[in-house]
């Protein structure tokens, strides 16, 4: 069995899903509730059968382990092509990335899985004799978890354009009030519109079709309650377009890890 045969065994119980594994043939079955989803094959790739496909439930099975696979496979190859740490205290992890003085580490931990983690790096010493250490470590067996971690301990991604919970309900709070106030927007705006707060949907699924979460103008046409949460504050379209491409680019994994925050 392949190390990322290994470890997506471990992991798939996570989703809901079993596997087999075929001596003979070297290959990973793959179900759920015994209906197939689809085969992981020693080379790391992974084929299905359309015509075994009857169910709802087996295509959202496979697109979760088709994600699974894919963010697996990335950091094993990074794994098995980082060099050994030679800092004291982290030897026994393997360097993937470096910035702003962050570093990024990964350890196989066999069948517990693979450890990550970030530290800052400081440098000390006496005279001529200068030492690298690593500290304030953060460790954690996610991967996508670590992997952001790192972005926003290193700088790579700047804390300002993380949004909370929060932020998102007022937001989508606003946008709701943007589509049905009747603005003349054209189709593309509207449009526009609709994907994002589809995405924040995705994220929040509380908020879909939540009479707290839609504008409801008041008969009087007084204050907007809705939009009380803009008041002296000032919105960055650039950051909106920033946040609809952010969202865009989650992988099931990580909407998981963001709907838990």
């Amino acid at each position: 069995m392949t190390r990322l045969q290994q470890k997506m065994t471990r992991k798939l119980p996570s989703i809901g899903c079993s596997s087999m594994y075929d001596n003979e043939s070297g290959i990973l079955h793959i179900s759920r509730n015994n209906a197939p989803v689809c085969r992981l094959l020693p080379d790391g790739n992974y084929t299905y059968r359309s015509e075994e496909y009857q169910t709802e439930e087996q295509d959202e099975a496979f697109l979760k382990v088709e994600d699974m696979i894919d963010s697996t496979k990335e950091y094993i190859s990074a794994y098995e092509n980082a060099p050994q740490f030679e800092i004291e205290g982290i030897r026994d992890y393997r360097k993937l990335a470096e910035f702003g003085g962050v570093v990024f580490g990964a350890k196989d931990m066999g069948k517990y899985g693979f450890q990550f983690s970030s530290w800052f790096k400081t440098y000390g010493g006496i005279g001529a004799t200068i030492q690298c250490a690593c500290t304030l470590g953060d460790y954690s067996f996610d991967y996508d978890y670590s992997k952001k971690s790192f972005a926003l301990r290193s700088g790579l991604v700047d804390r300002n354009r993380q949004f909370s919970n929060k932020q998102l309900e007022d937001i989508y709070r606003c946008l709701g009030y943007a589509k049905d106030a009747n603005f003349n927007l054209t189709y593309d705006q509207e449009s526009a519109i609709e994907k994002l707060m589809g995405k924040i949907e995705s994220i929040l699924p509380y908020v879909r079709d939540n009479p707290e979460y839609v504008f409801e103008p008041s008969e009087d046409g007084g204050d907007i309650r809705e939009l009380a949460v803009l008041e002296n504050r000032f919105i960055d379209v650039d950051e909106l377009n920033f946040l609809a491409k952010y969202l865009d680019s989650f992988t099931d994994s990580q909407v998981t890890q963001f709907r838990a925050a």
